[in-house]
């Protein structure tokens, strides 16, 4: 009934440290494995990069609600009973607890943790365990606050989280687009590859309300959040507009297609060059 902070604390480290272990081990082996199979060079091929940008695309639907990523029934059912076996109150119990929900709850952040095993494929053995268990860490850490202030840092529930979801899914979609990239332009043509730039980021302004107006009364994170969606919408129009003008370029979409006839090019032009072969 009584637990110091420091208690807390200890208690929520050795559950999310037990929690990292279980993604770290994860990771290691994938790396292993995907090292040895030679996963780097394989994610070179159409053959790969066309399925796993299909994978993220998938992925990121299930951020936007159309679908939920889970572990089955009946496996969950008998992690959460070996879970409510431990002892409550023990550092050991409360590892022991923690791995057992990186089993259980990973599943929720499914997209996200598809995502970093793939990175760690790509990664070997010990970079893999070592990125997964910074991720295992980058995820408790929120437990680490919530559990130290005994539960009363906790945020509550409201369309804050469908928005958290819905920004994880609009970066998958861009993983998704990266790995497309990859195939420009001996197999994909780079001005497709700009079009689908250039519609994800206004689509994802438009859904932020770059083009709603706002009421009067609206606060400063509403404005900010119609600020940030308009930086996209713009973004993204320049994606597009070079595109139409023979842009080539993913990083900047306006390069070559603008200026080109006024001063500096002229002087470029006409400029007379003298060869001198003495000293």
């Amino acid at each position: 009934d009584k637990v110091t902070t420091g208690k807390a604390f200890s208690l929520s480290l050795s559950y999310v440290v037990g929690m990292a272990l279980v993604f770290a081990i994860i990771g290691g082996v994938i790396g292993l494995f995907g090292k040895v199979i030679g996963v780097q060079a394989a994610f070179q091929s159409p053959w790969v990069l066309v399925p796993a940008a299909l994978l993220f695309a998938g992925l990121a639907l299930s951020m936007f609600g159309f679908y939920e990523i889970q572990v089955p029934s009946a496996i969950q059912s008998r992690l959460n009973a070996l879970s409510n076996q431990q002892e409550g109150g023990s550092l050991i119990g409360a590892g022991v607890m923690g791995a057992i929900s990186a089993l259980i709850v990973g599943p929720c952040g499914g997209p996200v943790l598809l995502a970093m095993l793939a990175y760690a494929s790509l990664q070997g053995a010990a970079m893999g365990f070592v990125s997964l268990f910074i991720f295992g860490l980058g995820m408790g850490l929120p437990l680490l606050l919530f559990g130290a202030t005994g539960g009363s840092a906790l945020p509550r529930a409201g369309a804050w989280m469908d928005t958290v979801k819905a920004v994880a899914g609009v970066v998958l979609l861009g993983l998704a687009v990266l790995f497309l990239e990859r195939l420009a332009p001996t197999y994909l043509s780079l001005s497709l590859i700009m079009l689908m730039w250039g519609a994800l980021l206004i689509v994802a302004s438009i859904y932020m309300g770059a083009l709603k107006s706002l009421p009067v009364e609206a606060g400063g994170w509403a404005k900010l959040w119609k600020g940030l969606g308009l930086v996209l919408l713009i973004y993204g129009a320049t994606f597009v507009v070079g595109v139409a003008m023979g842009g080539k370029d993913t990083l900047q979409p306006l390069r070559g297609v603008t200026g080109g006839h006024g001063g500096g090019g002229a002087a470029a032009e006409h400029l007379a060059f003298k060869k001198i072969k003495s000293v």
